[in-house]
């Protein structure tokens, strides 16, 4: 993963096409996972369309243009989050990006294949894989955070179970970031058990307020709608689509509110 990689002028140019570009393919109908020109690269971009998801990497034809090292980095995301890897040829014509190829200008990694998102969406239900099941649980989180503090500056949040913290924001009363570490769960019996993962984070606090971060560590626990409407239900799969309920750490017991 690309920690440090700064984008230039250049590369932002080139993203923001062809964010656009894919943008206007999907007819407004995909949903963003990576959609921000900033470090950490694993994927350069990736986005949900139905059912399926999609992790891309951006290719200069005539290899200019200075890009994240990882090459390969958009296929152990579609590994580790159960998606399509894909790369996108691009140019720069007369100092203007273009997508070089018609309709959505994705291909296969392995093969070269075209690949068009809209033609492998599929009724299938897709279990989330522990990947997803984070990063759904981010997202669940992201979202209780823009509509209880909507004056809140979110940066750009990291899926990656892995990556520390899952993202920071300004509050404006505040003078200083705040990081937001997220853990999912299933269960209330996954939060009471001791989690080997959480093992790290006084070191990562320490860290990051010697940055001059405050770091909060969130748990939050997500279950699936029939489960949520019939208590009797002990157990449902989360698919992807699927709406599910989120319970997590209160923003007045965070110290937010």
């Amino acid at each position: 993963m690309s920690l440090n990689y700064e984008p230039d002028a250049n590369f932002i140019e080139c993203y923001l096409v062809a964010k656009k570009h894919l943008e206007v393919q999907s007819d407004g109908g995909l949903v963003w996972q990576k959609g921000v020109p900033a470090a950490p690269f694993l994927e350069h971009m990736s986005f949900a369309l139905g059912n399926q998801k999609f992790f891309i990497r951006l290719y200069d034809i005539d290899g200019e243009m200075r890009e994240p090292p990882n090459e390969d980095g958009m296929i152990q995301a579609a590994e580790m989050f159960n998606g399509v890897a894909c790369f996108m040829p691009m140019q720069k014509n007369s100092d203007v990006w273009q997508v070089v190829e018609d309709g959505w200008g994705l291909y296969s990694p392995t093969d070269g294949t075209a690949i068009n998102p809209t033609e492998l969406v599929s009724d299938e239900k897709i279990v989330l894989n522990d990947a997803e099941f984070h990063a759904h649980a981010v997202t669940c989180f992201l979202r209780t955070l823009r509509d209880r503090l909507p004056d809140t500056l979110i940066y750009q949040p990291q899926f990656d179970r892995g990556v520390f913290p899952s993202f920071k924001v300004q509050r404006p009363n505040q003078n200083f970031e705040e990081a937001f570490t997220i853990f999912a769960y299933r269960s209330n019996e996954e939060i009471s058990d001791n989690d080997e993962r959480k093992g790290h984070m006084p070191t990562i606090t320490e860290h990051l307020m010697e940055l001059g971060l405050k770091h909060h560590v969130v748990d939050v626990k997500l279950i699936s709608e029939a489960e949520y409407i019939d208590d009797t239900i002990e157990y449902s799969p989360l698919h992807r689509l699927e709406p599910c309920a989120s319970i997590h750490t209160k923003l007045e017991n965070l110290g937010l509110l």
